[in-house]
């Protein structure tokens, strides 16, 4: 029986152990993956593609600021006015995109390294179970062998004290 159960828990101890194999062939070394994309990443993209936006939304602009002040009747001086504070609020909002999307790229990274981390303790945690069971199984035969020879030491100590 007890060697039974051993056997089926090095059966389980091996199956988790290809899990965790095939885990690492699929994902290969998360700390090297972790490791390039902390490198290689520094939020660039996100930057540009939040001052893109920032960009198209103000393309227009001009255009709607000399015909609105073509339609009132203003001059060109209240007209380079309201430019220059339409350019002021787009330096404004593609600087604060730039630090939103700064802020959203390092929120991005750390989901990154929170999702590998919980992935890499998921795949080894299988290996582990498996072999905390098999030392407790081949604890617990080695203690019955020692209260079997302690037993046995005891049984040939009595028949020899008897001349047997």
């Amino acid at each position: 029986m007890a060697s039974e159960s051993l056997a089926l828990q090095r059966e389980g101890l091996g199956f988790a152990m290809q899990q965790y194999q095939d885990w690492k062939n699929t994902y290969g070394q998360i700390e090297k993956q972790l490791s390039d994309y902390y490198v290689s990443s520094n939020g660039q993209m996100q930057r540009d593609v939040a001052a893109g936006m920032v960009e198209t939304a103000f393309r227009n602009v001009p255009m709607q600021i000399e015909r609105a002040a073509a339609q009132r009747g203003l001059g060109e001086g209240q007209t380079a006015a309201m430019l220059s504070d339409a350019l002021v609020a787009k330096a404004e909002q593609k600087a604060g995109a730039r630090i939103g999307a700064d802020a959203q790229f390092r929120q991005e990274k750390q989901g990154f390294l929170n999702s590998g981390q919980n992935s890499r303790s998921q795949a080894s945690a299988g290996v582990m179970n498996s072999y905390n069971t098999m030392t407790s199984l081949l604890n617990s035969q080695a203690s019955q062998y020692q209260q079997q020879a302690a037993a046995g030491g005891a049984a040939a100590g009595s028949a020899t004290s008897q001349g047997l």
